[in-house]
């Protein structure tokens, strides 16, 4: 998305350069909502949804790519129930105007399977989750799927994908280089953050946090301020990649 900026006066070829080095990878998270076929089995003690860990034992048909075939399930390998009421980070993510009475699965995709879920209409994902997970689903009489939602990172257009990955033939010193602020009169001007920028923790929500602090320090240095903390353990250090 970076590349997509129009500055005036135009970034150098170094930076230019720079962001060439790195790409954007495809991660999305989905959200099963599960109900009981019938409500009075829940009286009758058969028991609470379990976290699904996904075997695939037959080869896939066709690309995993393919939305129509529902190809885009054999990139799951577990769907972790998290509900409203369990506390978990998970669930607090729940999309808007579910509710939140419903038992919740959780699960994530990569490379073309995300690609194949991202931004699209809960009703196709249904359809398609119903039939590629058909041998799972009869494991599970008391329980259907009635909803399905992805996160839709790499269709949209000011993202571009779910976190930067430095391509192959990157130097070692490609993160820096991206960081490097634009100066004038010798402060900086325009400063760079983001995970991309971060030399250790590229690809991590810890990389871009910490980035976010390594500049908000570079222009608090360059402009002689000082912010009192007064909790005194604000600072990121304890972050790990």
């Amino acid at each position: 998305p970076l590349r997509g900026l129009r500055l005036e006066p135009p970034l150098s070829e170094a930076r230019a350069g720079a962001m060439r080095h790195f790409a954007c990878g495809a991660v999305e998270k989905i959200f099963v909502s599960v109900e009981r076929r019938r409500p009075e089995a829940e009286e009758g003690g058969e028991g609470e949804l379990p976290s699904l860990h996904l075997l695939w034992t037959e080869p896939a048909r066709g690309s995993t790519a393919d939305p129509l075939a529902g190809g885009w399930t054999r990139g799951l390998y577990s769907l972790h129930r998290a509900d409203a009421s369990s506390g978990e980070g998970a669930a607090a993510s729940l999309p808007s105007g579910w509710p939140r009475s419903r038992c919740v699965l959780v699960g994530w995709l990569t490379g073309e399977s995300a690609r194949a879920v991202s931004g699209r209409p809960s009703r196709e994902l249904l359809r398609e989750l119903e039939a590629g997970l058909a041998p799972f689903w009869r494991l599970l009489p008391s329980w259907r799927p009635v909803a399905v939602h992805a996160t839709s990172w790499t269709a949209n257009p000011l993202s571009g994908g779910s976190y930067s990955y430095p391509r192959p033939a990157a130097p070692a010193d490609a993160a820096d280089r991206l960081a490097a602020p634009l100066v004038c009169g010798g402060l900086p001007t325009v400063c760079f953050a983001g995970e991309a920028t971060h030399t250790r923790c590229f690809g991590t929500v810890a990389g871009a946090m910490l980035s976010g602090e390594r500049e908000a320090e570079r222009l608090l240095t360059a402009w002689d301020m000082h912010v009192e903390d007064p909790e005194g353990s604000r600072h990121l250090e304890h972050l790990e990649c």
